[in-house]
Parts: structure tokens; C-alpha cells; sequence
């Protein structure tokens, strides 16, 4: 069945019955055209530009909640068809952007306070609350005079302002309503990911002109011209905008219109699911395929180009020949799979498993495609697990024996990182017969590293069954595992193949998988003397971390890593001694 995604119960027209109950709502409930031009430019490196547009339907909608706060109003706001370009290239916006959210605005014109909907985040909010900021200005009544400038906050921080009336000239206004920023005193709310941070910013131009009206506003208008630089000037960017609100004749047909007039009832419901008919699917798979073609898919992370994908979820499996085609080069491809792991939808998930198994596709892409499927954390569905199971059963594996191990190891890691739920004990048990019934090498080593993917306490009996193998490989994958559940059992089945483990190999997992266990005496030793009789680098280095972290027994460590400094050859291994003990001596100084 193919379904279709809705936040919302109610989206339609304005709801008479509801709108009725509030006349403020009623004579206050407004849409406009919203189009903003920016260009940025950095001065930094060999300089670069960009050029973005973007633009929405704006809806507002006065609440009739109380509040506390005198003078003040709420108001629930909604943006709608959305269209955002950058340097002439489509960019995509997400559901989130466009799901109403509501705002406290003082009668003297600062937004003091928002509600958004648990579905935005971080970063959806700064970008709602930076276009809310554009209509922080005074009622007509609290308008201030000319000579008065005050202070007020927007998403970068501080900033000065000053106000001016229309003047008038022969009883006709000559100039609207104006508001001038003056100076930012402070950067105090900018998010800055890296780099050098913010240190001055210079307003060449603010101004913004309003037509108000006894509701709040006809139109809005204005542009700024803004340089920001960084410490001693290591960098500066200059950004300039400008911007136009004005009325629509209609009002847009968005959610808003629905919601209740106390903000404090406001519900936002999950997810609403209703199935497309074959017209919708046809349409919807075109405007996918035209999206894919318009759409700059590197200007997203992974996690925002999922939240793009999701409104064409019931039709994703269009991808799979999208994929296949040249349209996309590597970091494309790369973005596009790692996004349909955040997407973390049934429809996704399927796709991606369906892709794992496609000898149409390089190992590459499946590998990608292995990788994708381990990023979902939503329980596994039914028809996930019987692509899981038959991807398991499968006996004739047509790919490389990396691609088969990487796919069946896979499995477990879904199971650790899927909530739990009877789903995953099932395939937990598919999972634990087919490592009884395999028998050749290959199947074992990856079905004992599956196991130890899954991190599941019920995997220890299982594997100790295999800790006495004729194959150093699958011993080794034991001892990992066995590191990976690190339950008592566990770790002290990993302490019984310490002491009897006699190969190279096996021995390095055993070491690497044992170091985060509290040791005894007997056990430093035993590990000591391993590393003595060891020609392995590999096997050395292992030993030296797992004493390493022996905190608790410190001198006791210390000593067995001077004794192994004396006669080791490799001088990394002698370093990274020589760093471990005056790690162990700083932290026995540290502990009370």
C-alpha cells in the first residue's frame, strides 16, 4: 500500500465554526507574499558570493490566550509554499519550515517569547524566529518618537534602534513609518559552528518602512547592508538583503486557520496516513524525478536532505533507478545514502536492503547501502525483518567476500541499534541457528561478529561454543565479541581465552577486547608475559594498551610496562609504554 505523510489533522480553509469563536481572531487574520534577495560575500581565502532567494506565503492569526505579561498579544504564524533558491539552483526546504508556530508580541513591538511544535528543531527554529524578527516594530499607538531610540534582540543579539513617523506634507504622508538599527552591541545569540569567531559587525544600512494598521501591519519593506569580521580582522563577510511583506487577496490555505485561538490547546499531531491513489503516485514520482534533476543535493547534511526525502517517501523506490543512471556523480551518491539512513522510513529501509542485494549496482553502492541501514534507530517492521532474514538465508551471495561478511555483520548492528522489540528477538534467533548450522569459515567469522554487533547478553552461550574453534578467525571474532557484550559472562570468557589462547592473531583480539575489564594480579601477568614471548608488533601494542588501562591496579601496571620497555624493538610500542606509564602515574595522583 502506498501511503502518504501528513503533520496535520486539519489543513484546509479557514474553519468557519472555529474562527467564529474569537472576533480578534476573525478582523486579525491575514496572509501575505513574503520575498527575501540576499547576497553574502566573504572576504576571507580567495573571497566567494552567494546569492540567495527565498520566498512563502506568510499567514498570521491573533490568539485570544491570556497572558501575564501586559500589553502583549500571541499570534500563530505558518509560512507556506516555500521556494528557496541559491546561486540560481533549487534548495530544499523542509516540512518542519512550513508547520505553524506561534509568537508573544508586546504591544510595543518586541517578540518576547515563541512556541514551536516538538517536530522543529534547533535549527528550524532560528531560521522561523529570523523571519519573525522582520516584524518586530510597535503598534501604531506605541509608536515612539523620533528622537527616542531604545534596544531590542533579534537572532544575532543586542542592537540599538531608532523609530520615525510619517511625515506629512500638505495632509498627504510623505514617509511611512521607519525603523532604523543603528549598532549591534552584542553577537550573543549567533550560532557559530567553527572558525574564527564574530568579533565586530558594522550596520552600513538598516532601514525598514511599514504601513501599520489597527490589526498590525499592511506592508513591510527594507534592506540592510551588514559586515561582519572576525578576530583582528582574520576574516570579514558582508551581507546585504532586502525584503518585501505584503498583502495577499485571498487568504492561503494552511493549517493555522484550524488551530484553536488559545495557544495553550495547540496539539501537533505525529502523523496522518492516508493512501495515494495512482494518479497521486504517478504525480508524485515525477515531481521526485524533477526535484532529484533541479535540486543542489550537496547543500544539505544527510539529516536535512532525509527531511527532504520524506515527502516523497511513498514513491522512494524510484531512487533505485534514479541511482543507476549518470546523473549523480560520487559525493551525490554518498549524500543521497547516507540521507536515506536518516530517513529511517519503512519505505527507506526497504530500499536500502533491497539495494544491499543489486548486482546492478558497484560494491561501492552497496557498500554505502550497508553502511545506511545501520544509522536507523525506529523498530524494525515486519516486512524490514523478512528482508533481513531472507538478505541472512540467502545461500547464493552473488558480491565479494568483504561485501558478504560487511552485510551479514550488518544485521547485528541493526539489532543494536534498533529499538527493541519482538521483531529483533526473532531475528536474534535466526541470527543464533544459522551460526549452529553453518560450517564453513567464511559464515562463522561473520555470524560470531554479527552476534557481537548485536550487543545482546543472550549471544555469550552461543559463542563460547565457538571460542574452542579450529579456526584462529572465528576465535578471533569470539574475543571481539565478547569485548563488544562485555557483560560478566563475557568477560569472563575472554578471561578464560587469555590464559589458553595460543594464537598471534586471536591473541591481539583478546588483548584489545580484555583492557576495559578491572584485571587481577594473575591476569597482568599473564598479559605481560604474552607480550614477553610475542614477535607480533600488533600482539605487543595490545598488551601495552590493555595494562594501560589497569588504572585501579597502577603500580602493579607500571611495572609490568618497564619490564616489557626493557626488551621491546619496535619504537612505537616503546613510546607508547613510556606515554602509559606517566599516564597511570598522573591519574594514581589525581585519585583520591
Amino acid at each position: 500500500m502506498i501511503l502518504r505523510l501528513s503533520y496535520f489533522l486539519l489543513i484546509g480553509l479557514v474553519c468557519n465554526q472555529t474562527l467564529a469563536s474569537s472576533s480578534t481572531a476573525q478582523s486579525c487574520t491575514r496572509s501575505y507574499e513574503l520575498n527575501i534577495d540576499t547576497a553574502t560575500h566573504f572576504d576571507f581565502g580567495s573571497g566567494s558570493s552567494n546569492k540567495q532567494t527565498f520566498s512563502a506565503q506568510l499567514s498570521l492569526m491573533a490568539l485570544d490566550a491570556e497572558t501575564t505579561i501586559p500589553d502583549s498579544t500571541w499570534w500563530g504564524v505558518q509560512l507556506s509554499e516555500i521556494e528557496m533558491q541559491g546561486n540560481g539552483k533549487i534548495m530544499v526546504s523542509t516540512p518542519e519550515l512550513s508547520m505553524p508556530f506561534a509568537l508573544l508580541k508586546q504591544d510595543d513591538g518586541k517578540l518576547i517569547e515563541f512556541r514551536f511544535a516538538p517536530q522543529h528543531d534547533d535549527s528550524t527554529k532560528q531560521q522561523l524566529q529570523g523571519l519573525a524578527y522582520y516584524l518586530q516594530f510597535p503598534n501604531e499607538a506605541h509608536w515612539p518618537e523620533n528622537t527616542e531610540q531604545r534596544e531590542e534582540s533579534d537572532t544575532i543579539g543586542l542592537y540599538s534602534v531608532r523609530y520615525e513617523k510619517p511625515s506629512t506634507f500638505a495632509g498627504q504622508t510623505v514617509l511611512p513609518y521607519r525603523k532604523n538599527k543603528t549598532h549591534y552591541q552584542s553577537n550573543e545569540n549567533m550560532k557559530i559552528n567553527g572558525g574564527n569567531p564574530i568579533q565586530t559587525i558594522e550596520i552600513n544600512t538598516s532601514q525598514q518602512d511599514i504601513a501599520l494598521n489597527s490589526c498590525w501591519f499592511d506592508t513591510v519593506q527594507g534592506q540592510e547592508d551588514i559586515k561582519f569580521s572576525g578576530t583582528a580582522d582574520s576574516f570579514s563577510m558582508s551581507l546585504s538583503q532586502t525584503y518585501m511583506i505584503k498583502p495577499m487577496q485571498t487568504l492561503a490555505e494552511v493549517a493555522l486557520w484550524a488551530m484553536p485561538t488559545n495557544v495553550n490547546d495547540w496539539v501537533f499531531p505525529e502523523a496522518v496516513v492516508t493512501e495515494l491513489t495512482e494518479a497521486e503516485i504517478k504525480a508524485l514520482e515525477q515531481r521526485f524525478i524533477k526535484a532529484l534533476k533541479d535540486t543542489d543535493l550537496l547543500s544539505m547534511r544527510g539529516s536535512q536532505l532525509a527531511d527532504w526525502l520524506l515527502q516523497f517517501d511513498p514513491v522512494i523506490s524510484v531512487l533505485r533507478e534514479e541511482l543507476l543512471t549518470t546523473r549523480f556523480d560520487d559525493k551525490q551518491k554518498m549524500r543521497l545514502f547516507n540521507a536515506l539512513g536518516h530517513l529511517d522510513s519503512d519505505n527507506g529501509n526497504q530500499l536500502l536492503v533491497t539495494l544491499i542485494n543489486d548486482v546492478a549496482f558497484s560494491e561501492t553502492d552497496r557498500f554505502r547501502a550497508i553502511r545506511a541501514i545501520t544509522t536507523g534507530t525506529s523498530a524494525l517492521t515486519a516486512p524490514l525483518k523478512n528482508q533481513l532474514s531472507g538478505l541472512l538465508n540467502q545461500d547464493e551471495f552473488i558480491g565479494s567476500e568483504a561485501l558478504y561478511g560487511a552485510a551479514i555483520m550488518t544485521l547485528g548492528a541493526v539489532l543494536q541499534r534498533r529499538k527493541h522489540n519482538t521483531l529483533s528477538d526473532e531475528l536474534f534467533m535466526e541470527l543464533t541457528q544459522r551460526l549452529v548450522n553453518a560450517e564453513d569459515e567464511q559464515q562463522q567469522s561473520a555470524l560470531v561478529a554479527s552476534l557481537g554487533n548485536s550487543q545482546m547478553p543472550e549471544a555469550v552461550t552461543t559463542l563460547q561454543d565457538f571460542a574452542q574453534s579450529s579456526s584462529a578467525r572465528v576465535r578471533a571474532n569470539v574475543a571481539a565479541s565478547f569485548g563488544q557484550i562485555a557483560d560478566n559472562d563475557a568477560q569472563q570468557a575472554l578471561k578464560s581465552m587469555l590464559q589458553n589462547e595460543p594464537n598471534d592473531k586471536v591473541q591481539q583480539a583478546v588483548l584489545g577486547a580484555i583492557g576495559q575489564f578491572q584485571l587481577n594480579n594473575t591476569e597482568l601477568q599473564k598479559i605481560s608475559e604474552i607480550a614477553q614471548q610475542s614477535k607480533s608488533e600488533r600482539t605487543r601494542g595490545n598488551a601495552i594498551k590493555a595494562l594501560a588501562q589497569q588504572t585501579h591496579k597502577s603500580q602493579q601496571a607500571q611495572q609490568q610496562l618497564r619490564q616489557l620497555m626493557m626488551k621491546e624493538t619496535s619504537r612505537r610500542n616503546f613510546a607508547l609504554a613510556a606515554k602509559s606509564i606517566e599516564a597511570l602515574k598522573q591519574t594514581a595522583e589525581t585519585d583520591p
